[in-house]
């Protein structure tokens, strides 16, 4: 399958990680691991275990 490119799209996100001030988007900065486990013991969460959750949507 051949996909064409969505120019506005593309276009946008050419310069949407150098503005210094981003005032189209509603969401904000990231938050690292570091960031949100400062001052916690790491070890919590490297032994938390990963699977798939159950899903029960409708």
């Amino acid at each position: 399958m051949n996909f064409q490119n969505f120019d506005l799209e593309y276009f946008q996100s050419q310069f949407e990680r150098t503005v210094e001030y981003n005032l189209a988007d509603s969401s904000v900065q990231c938050a690292s691991v570091t960031d949100i486990m400062a001052g916690e013991n790491p070890k919590s969460l490297l032994d938390m275990p990963l699977y798939y959750p159950e899903v029960n949507g409708t």
